[in-house]
Protein backbone atom coordinates (compact mmCIF):
# COMPACT_ATOMS: atom_id res chain seq x y z
CA UNK A 1 0.00 0.00 0.00
CA UNK A 2 1.28 3.45 -0.93
CA UNK A 3 2.06 6.30 1.52
CA UNK A 4 3.21 9.61 -0.07
CA UNK A 5 6.72 10.86 0.64
CA UNK A 6 5.23 14.20 1.79
CA UNK A 7 4.06 12.42 4.97
CA UNK A 8 7.72 12.48 6.06
CA UNK A 9 8.49 16.07 4.99
CA UNK A 10 6.05 17.97 7.18
CA UNK A 11 4.38 21.30 6.31
CA UNK A 12 0.73 22.13 5.67
CA UNK A 13 0.64 20.77 2.13
CA UNK A 14 2.51 17.69 3.25
CA UNK A 15 -0.03 17.10 6.03
CA UNK A 16 -2.89 17.42 3.56
CA UNK A 17 -1.31 14.94 1.17
CA UNK A 18 -0.48 12.64 4.10
CA UNK A 19 -4.12 12.71 5.24
CA UNK A 20 -5.25 11.90 1.69
CA UNK A 21 -2.77 9.03 1.61
CA UNK A 22 -4.08 7.67 4.90
CA UNK A 23 -7.64 7.76 3.55
CA UNK A 24 -6.43 5.89 0.47
CA UNK A 25 -4.82 3.21 2.64
CA UNK A 26 -7.94 2.92 4.79
CA UNK A 27 -10.04 2.59 1.67
CA UNK A 28 -7.78 -0.17 0.37
CA UNK A 29 -7.92 -1.98 3.71
CA UNK A 30 -11.71 -1.64 3.83
CA UNK A 31 -12.02 -3.04 0.30
CA UNK A 32 -9.79 -5.99 1.17
CA UNK A 33 -11.79 -6.62 4.33
CA UNK A 34 -15.06 -6.67 2.38
CA UNK A 35 -13.57 -9.03 -0.21
CA UNK A 36 -12.26 -11.36 2.50
CA UNK A 37 -15.59 -11.24 4.35
CA UNK A 38 -17.50 -12.16 1.19
CA UNK A 39 -15.06 -14.99 0.43
CA UNK A 40 -15.30 -16.45 3.94
CA UNK A 41 -19.11 -16.29 3.84
CA UNK A 42 -19.21 -17.96 0.40
CA UNK A 43 -17.05 -20.85 1.63
CA UNK A 44 -19.04 -21.16 4.86
CA UNK A 45 -22.29 -21.39 2.86
CA UNK A 46 -21.02 -23.79 0.21
CA UNK A 47 -18.78 -26.32 1.97
CA UNK A 48 -20.48 -28.87 4.28
CA UNK A 49 -19.31 -28.90 7.89
CA UNK A 50 -17.17 -25.73 7.51
CA UNK A 51 -17.92 -23.51 10.51
CA UNK A 52 -16.38 -20.10 9.79
CA UNK A 53 -19.25 -17.97 11.07
CA UNK A 54 -17.26 -16.59 14.02
CA UNK A 55 -14.38 -15.70 11.71
CA UNK A 56 -16.85 -13.95 9.40
CA UNK A 57 -18.32 -12.02 12.34
CA UNK A 58 -14.88 -10.56 13.12
CA UNK A 59 -14.48 -9.53 9.47
CA UNK A 60 -17.90 -7.88 9.23
CA UNK A 61 -17.36 -4.50 7.51
CA UNK A 62 -18.52 -1.38 9.36
CA UNK A 63 -21.75 0.41 8.37
CA UNK A 64 -23.28 1.78 6.23
CA UNK A 65 -24.45 -1.59 4.95
CA UNK A 66 -25.45 -2.17 1.35
CA UNK A 67 -27.58 -4.91 -0.16
CA UNK A 68 -25.84 -8.14 -1.12
CA UNK A 69 -26.99 -10.56 -3.83
CA UNK A 70 -26.31 -14.13 -2.72
CA UNK A 71 -26.86 -17.58 -4.20
CA UNK A 72 -29.80 -19.25 -2.50
CA UNK A 73 -30.93 -22.87 -2.46
CA UNK A 74 -28.76 -23.82 -5.43
CA UNK A 75 -30.40 -22.17 -8.43
CA UNK A 76 -31.93 -19.14 -6.76
CA UNK A 77 -30.81 -15.68 -5.68
CA UNK A 78 -31.64 -13.60 -2.64
CA UNK A 79 -30.96 -9.94 -1.81
CA UNK A 80 -30.05 -9.36 1.84
CA UNK A 81 -28.88 -6.39 3.89
CA UNK A 82 -26.12 -6.94 6.45
CA UNK A 83 -27.65 -4.32 8.75
CA UNK A 84 -30.45 -6.76 9.63
CA UNK A 85 -29.28 -9.48 12.09
CA UNK A 86 -31.49 -12.18 10.55
CA UNK A 87 -30.41 -11.32 7.01
CA UNK A 88 -26.77 -11.15 8.09
CA UNK A 89 -27.06 -14.65 9.55
CA UNK A 90 -28.61 -15.81 6.30
CA UNK A 91 -25.71 -14.32 4.29
CA UNK A 92 -23.02 -15.80 6.55
CA UNK A 93 -24.61 -19.22 7.13
CA UNK A 94 -26.68 -19.72 3.99
CA UNK A 95 -29.58 -20.89 6.13
CA UNK A 96 -32.90 -19.60 7.40
CA UNK A 97 -34.77 -21.57 10.06
CA UNK A 98 -33.50 -24.90 8.68
CA UNK A 99 -35.84 -27.04 10.80
CA UNK A 100 -38.84 -25.14 9.41
CA UNK A 101 -37.51 -25.17 5.85
CA UNK A 102 -36.93 -28.93 6.01
CA UNK A 103 -40.45 -29.59 7.30
CA UNK A 104 -42.05 -27.35 4.69
CA UNK A 105 -40.31 -29.29 1.94
CA UNK A 106 -41.29 -32.63 3.49
CA UNK A 107 -45.01 -31.80 3.48
CA UNK A 108 -45.04 -30.05 0.09
CA UNK A 109 -44.95 -32.23 -3.06
CA UNK A 110 -43.14 -31.26 -6.25
CA UNK A 111 -45.59 -29.37 -8.43
CA UNK A 112 -47.62 -28.42 -5.36
CA UNK A 113 -49.17 -25.13 -4.29
CA UNK A 114 -48.11 -23.23 -1.16
CA UNK A 115 -49.47 -20.20 0.67
CA UNK A 116 -46.86 -18.25 2.64
CA UNK A 117 -48.65 -16.01 5.15
CA UNK A 118 -46.12 -13.52 6.47
CA UNK A 119 -43.63 -13.94 3.62
CA UNK A 120 -41.36 -11.10 4.82
CA UNK A 121 -38.29 -10.81 2.53
CA UNK A 122 -39.09 -14.16 0.87
CA UNK A 123 -36.57 -16.68 2.22
CA UNK A 124 -39.20 -19.41 2.62
CA UNK A 125 -41.16 -18.19 -0.40
CA UNK A 126 -38.25 -18.44 -2.82
CA UNK A 127 -36.98 -21.75 -1.40
CA UNK A 128 -40.45 -23.27 -1.80
CA UNK A 129 -40.70 -21.80 -5.30
CA UNK A 130 -37.60 -23.77 -6.31
CA UNK A 131 -38.90 -26.86 -4.49
CA UNK A 132 -42.30 -27.03 -6.22
CA UNK A 133 -40.78 -26.19 -9.61
CA UNK A 134 -42.35 -24.76 -12.74
CA UNK A 135 -45.55 -26.78 -12.35
CA UNK A 136 -46.03 -25.51 -8.80
CA UNK A 137 -47.17 -22.19 -7.39
CA UNK A 138 -46.44 -20.05 -4.34
CA UNK A 139 -48.68 -17.29 -2.99
CA UNK A 140 -46.59 -14.88 -0.91
CA UNK A 141 -48.80 -12.76 1.37
CA UNK A 142 -47.17 -9.86 3.23
CA UNK A 143 -48.88 -7.00 5.07
CA UNK A 144 -45.86 -4.83 5.96
CA UNK A 145 -45.72 -2.11 3.27
CA UNK A 146 -42.05 -1.43 4.07
CA UNK A 147 -41.10 -5.06 3.49
CA UNK A 148 -43.20 -5.77 0.38
CA UNK A 149 -40.74 -3.95 -1.89
CA UNK A 150 -37.89 -6.08 -0.52
CA UNK A 151 -40.00 -9.17 -1.19
CA UNK A 152 -40.68 -8.07 -4.77
CA UNK A 153 -36.99 -7.30 -5.25
CA UNK A 154 -36.10 -10.84 -4.24
CA UNK A 155 -38.79 -12.39 -6.43
CA UNK A 156 -37.46 -10.37 -9.38
CA UNK A 157 -33.85 -11.43 -8.71
CA UNK A 158 -34.17 -14.81 -10.46
CA UNK A 159 -36.21 -16.15 -13.42
CA UNK A 160 -36.77 -19.33 -11.41
CA UNK A 161 -39.23 -17.42 -9.23
CA UNK A 162 -41.80 -16.93 -12.01
CA UNK A 163 -44.25 -19.16 -10.10
CA UNK A 164 -44.51 -16.71 -7.17
CA UNK A 165 -47.55 -14.45 -6.79
CA UNK A 166 -46.85 -11.56 -4.35
CA UNK A 167 -50.02 -10.39 -2.56
CA UNK A 168 -49.45 -7.16 -0.56
CA UNK A 169 -52.26 -7.42 2.02
CA UNK A 170 -52.81 -8.60 5.56
CA UNK A 171 -54.97 -11.62 6.38
CA UNK A 172 -57.57 -11.90 9.12
CA UNK A 173 -60.99 -13.44 9.74
CA UNK A 174 -62.80 -10.61 7.97
CA UNK A 175 -61.91 -7.96 5.38
CA UNK A 176 -61.30 -4.33 6.24
CA UNK A 177 -58.51 -2.03 7.40
CA UNK A 178 -56.34 -2.55 10.46
CA UNK A 179 -53.36 -0.72 11.97
CA UNK A 180 -50.05 -2.46 11.30
CA UNK A 181 -47.44 -1.90 14.01
CA UNK A 182 -43.72 -1.93 13.27
CA UNK A 183 -40.47 -0.80 14.95
CA UNK A 184 -38.90 2.45 13.79
CA UNK A 185 -35.56 0.62 13.46
CA UNK A 186 -35.36 -0.90 9.97
CA UNK A 187 -33.33 -3.85 11.24
CA UNK A 188 -36.34 -4.90 13.36
CA UNK A 189 -39.03 -4.66 10.68
CA UNK A 190 -39.48 -8.43 10.65
CA UNK A 191 -41.26 -7.99 14.02
CA UNK A 192 -44.08 -5.97 12.44
CA UNK A 193 -47.55 -7.22 13.30
CA UNK A 194 -51.28 -6.59 13.15
CA UNK A 195 -51.68 -7.44 16.83
CA UNK A 196 -51.66 -4.44 19.15
CA UNK A 197 -48.79 -4.21 21.59
CA UNK A 198 -47.96 -2.42 24.81
CA UNK A 199 -44.79 -1.46 26.59
CA UNK A 200 -42.66 -1.38 23.42
CA UNK A 201 -41.04 1.95 22.60
CA UNK A 202 -40.35 3.57 19.25
CA UNK A 203 -43.03 1.62 17.41
CA UNK A 204 -45.00 3.22 14.59
CA UNK A 205 -48.22 2.22 12.86
CA UNK A 206 -49.77 2.45 9.42
CA UNK A 207 -53.22 1.39 8.25
CA UNK A 208 -53.16 -1.59 5.87
CA UNK A 209 -55.76 -3.48 3.89
CA UNK A 210 -56.69 -6.88 5.27
CA UNK A 211 -58.78 -9.62 3.72
CA UNK A 212 -59.40 -13.32 4.26
CA UNK A 213 -57.41 -16.12 2.69
CA UNK A 214 -60.73 -17.54 1.49
CA UNK A 215 -61.39 -14.33 -0.45
CA UNK A 216 -57.90 -14.44 -1.99
CA UNK A 217 -58.32 -18.06 -3.07
CA UNK A 218 -61.89 -17.56 -4.29
CA UNK A 219 -60.61 -14.81 -6.60
CA UNK A 220 -58.21 -17.43 -8.01
CA UNK A 221 -60.89 -20.14 -8.43
CA UNK A 222 -59.87 -22.02 -5.26
CA UNK A 223 -56.71 -23.84 -6.36
CA UNK A 224 -55.82 -26.93 -4.37
CA UNK A 225 -53.48 -25.88 -1.55
CA UNK A 226 -50.95 -28.42 -0.32
CA UNK A 227 -49.25 -26.36 2.39
CA UNK A 228 -49.86 -23.19 4.38
CA UNK A 229 -46.97 -21.55 6.20
CA UNK A 230 -48.30 -19.08 8.75
CA UNK A 231 -46.01 -16.70 10.63
CA UNK A 232 -47.94 -13.52 11.36
CA UNK A 233 -46.65 -12.62 14.82
CA UNK A 234 -49.55 -13.83 16.98
CA UNK A 235 -52.38 -13.17 14.51
CA UNK A 236 -52.29 -16.77 13.23
CA UNK A 237 -55.68 -17.83 14.64
CA UNK A 238 -57.49 -14.93 12.94
CA UNK A 239 -55.67 -15.66 9.67
CA UNK A 240 -56.63 -19.35 9.75
CA UNK A 241 -60.22 -18.62 10.78
CA UNK A 242 -60.43 -16.60 7.58
CA UNK A 243 -59.20 -19.65 5.64
CA UNK A 244 -61.94 -22.06 6.77
CA UNK A 245 -63.30 -22.75 3.27
CA UNK A 246 -59.82 -23.16 1.78
CA UNK A 247 -58.83 -25.56 4.56
CA UNK A 248 -62.05 -27.57 4.21
CA UNK A 249 -61.55 -27.91 0.44
CA UNK A 250 -57.83 -28.75 0.41
CA UNK A 251 -56.99 -30.09 3.89
CA UNK A 252 -53.44 -28.71 3.64
CA UNK A 253 -50.56 -29.26 6.01
CA UNK A 254 -50.04 -26.10 8.09
CA UNK A 255 -46.72 -25.01 9.57
CA UNK A 256 -47.00 -22.09 12.00
CA UNK A 257 -45.13 -20.28 14.72
CA UNK A 258 -46.40 -20.25 18.29
CA UNK A 259 -45.07 -17.60 20.67
CA UNK A 260 -47.36 -17.52 23.71
CA UNK A 261 -46.80 -13.86 24.64
CA UNK A 262 -47.59 -12.70 21.09
CA UNK A 263 -50.66 -14.90 20.84
CA UNK A 264 -52.00 -13.72 24.19
CA UNK A 265 -51.34 -10.11 23.24
CA UNK A 266 -53.47 -10.68 20.14
CA UNK A 267 -56.15 -12.35 22.29
CA UNK A 268 -55.61 -15.98 21.20
CA UNK A 269 -54.51 -19.31 22.69
CA UNK A 270 -53.54 -22.67 21.25
CA UNK A 271 -57.00 -23.95 22.18
CA UNK A 272 -58.49 -21.33 19.86
CA UNK A 273 -56.41 -22.79 17.04
CA UNK A 274 -57.67 -26.29 17.78
CA UNK A 275 -61.22 -25.00 17.41
CA UNK A 276 -60.30 -23.34 14.11
CA UNK A 277 -58.78 -26.59 12.78
CA UNK A 278 -61.17 -29.45 13.61
CA UNK A 279 -59.93 -32.84 12.50
CA UNK A 280 -56.26 -31.84 12.68
CA UNK A 281 -53.43 -33.29 14.74
CA UNK A 282 -50.59 -31.17 16.08
CA UNK A 283 -46.86 -31.77 16.45
CA UNK A 284 -43.87 -29.80 17.67
CA UNK A 285 -41.00 -29.38 15.18
CA UNK A 286 -37.75 -29.78 17.16
CA UNK A 287 -34.95 -27.33 16.53
CA UNK A 288 -31.78 -28.89 15.14
CA UNK A 289 -28.35 -27.59 14.30
CA UNK A 290 -27.57 -26.50 10.78
CA UNK A 291 -25.85 -29.23 8.69
CA UNK A 292 -26.38 -31.83 11.38
CA UNK A 293 -26.91 -35.44 10.35
CA UNK A 294 -29.44 -36.00 13.15
CA UNK A 295 -32.80 -34.37 12.42
CA UNK A 296 -35.47 -35.27 15.01
CA UNK A 297 -38.96 -36.07 13.79
CA UNK A 298 -41.94 -33.93 14.88
CA UNK A 299 -43.28 -34.76 18.34
CA UNK A 300 -47.06 -35.09 18.72
CA UNK A 301 -48.69 -32.78 21.28
CA UNK A 302 -52.20 -32.42 22.68
CA UNK A 303 -51.82 -29.51 25.08
CA UNK A 304 -49.59 -26.49 25.60
CA UNK A 305 -48.17 -28.32 28.61
CA UNK A 306 -46.76 -30.97 26.25
CA UNK A 307 -44.37 -28.45 24.71
CA UNK A 308 -40.76 -28.72 25.95
CA UNK A 309 -38.84 -25.68 27.22
CA UNK A 310 -37.67 -23.54 24.30
CA UNK A 311 -35.65 -20.40 23.68
CA UNK A 312 -37.92 -17.40 24.36
CA UNK A 313 -40.89 -19.82 24.39
CA UNK A 314 -40.89 -19.81 20.58
CA UNK A 315 -42.16 -22.96 18.86
CA UNK A 316 -42.70 -24.12 15.31
CA UNK A 317 -45.72 -26.39 15.07
CA UNK A 318 -47.12 -28.66 12.38
CA UNK A 319 -50.84 -29.26 11.92
CA UNK A 320 -51.94 -32.12 9.64
CA UNK A 321 -55.35 -33.61 8.85
CA UNK A 322 -56.19 -36.75 10.76
CA UNK A 323 -55.76 -39.90 8.71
Amino acid sequence: MYLPDQCRTGGRSGAQVCFAGQLQVRGQMSTLRVMLFDMVCAVNRAVPFVRWHQFAARLLPPPPYTDRLMRWQGRGRLVVNLGNPRERELYVEGRYEPHVMSMLKQVTPAGGTVVDLGAHLGAHTTALSLHVGERGRVFAVEANPHVVERLRQNVASSPHYANIDVIPVGVSDQPGTLPFYYPSDRSEWSKGRLAAHAGEHNWLSVDVEVTTLDALMAARSYPHIDTIKCDVEGFDVAALRGAAETITRSRPAIVFEYVERLWRRAGFTLDDLREALPGYTFAYIPLWRHRTLIRPAPVAIRRVEDLPPAHRNRYELLARPEA
